[in-house]
């Protein structure tokens, strides 16, 4: 499944310029956006929830920031896709209360959609929303996974997908004026972002000599990758086994 992004920053998206407050309260959505987006994949519905209700909070902050000018047909529109995109929100806002996390994500899924439609200018920004089609692509290789027989015919297209993406965000480092966090100790980011890029060309092999991916293959990818994320989430590591009171992890949280 395509995994969501960052309807947490629409209304940061229309300013002409980002002031030092709607940089915190950006950088603060997308942590929460981060650990609902592992709550929802690890399938553990209280941290779903919890991170939830903290995005929805800077969601009604950074809706009170400034628009910048736009002809009329422009902010319609930008309008018109930002309620769509508040709308999917909030309802998988309910599905995730209601225990429905595949449905949440779905949901989740198309508020990102919306948020996307909307062109936003300093989407540059943050370093989580760059990796968007990236981190869909390889969660769906994950979802994949869990059929093998379906992988055989579709997973070896969707990891060299995931692959293709990888290649063109790679590249990409935290913004310093964004992250100064990061800027002051950058080495567990660039050994997170290490870790990864070695793993994907693990992945990279078995997929151009057309061979299986081992399970073990495929949980250490995942696992690099949410090491990655994490850093942006609040620190954490990622893990394989749930907490005590969540749900058991699906192959789709490989």
């Amino acid at each position: 499944m395509r995994l969501p992004m960052l309807l947490l920053l629409m209304p940061l998206f229309w300013s002409v310029a980002c002031s030092e407050e709607q940089i915190v309260t950006g950088v603060a959505a997308e942590s929460a956006f981060v650990r609902l987006l592992y709550g929802l994949t690890h399938r553990d519905t209280l941290a779903s929830q919890i991170a939830a209700t903290e995005l929805n909070a800077h969601l009604r902050s950074l809706r009170t920031v400034g628009y910048r000018p736009l002809a009329d047909a422009d902010l319609d529109e930008r309008m018109y896709r930002f309620d769509r995109a508040e709308c999917a929100f909030l309802e998988s806002l309910a599905s995730i209360n209601g225990g429905e996390l595949d449905l949440a994500a779905v949901q989740l899924d198309q508020a990102v959609y919306e948020v996307r439609a909307a062109d936003p200018p300093v989407s540059a920004e943050l370093y989580v929303l760059n990796l968007y089609d990236f981190i869909g692509a390889w969660l769906e290789v994950g979802t994949l996974y869990a059929d093998r027989d379906a992988f055989v015919q579709e997973g070896r297209n969707c990891a060299a997908n995931a692959l293709r993406e990888w290649a063109s965000i790679r590249y990409l480092r935290p913004d310093p004026v964004v992250y100064p966090s990061i800027a002051r100790n950058p080495l567990p980011f660039l050994e997170a972002h290490l870790a990864l890029e070695s793993r994907l060309r693990e992945v990279e092999g078995f997929v151009h000599r057309n061979d299986a991916i081992p399970e073990a293959v495929m949980r250490g990818t995942s696992e690099a990758l949410w090491n990655v994320l994490l850093l942006f989430g609040g620190g954490e590591t990622a893990r394989t086994t749930p907490k005590a009171g969540s749900n058991t992890v699906t192959p789709a949280a490989l």
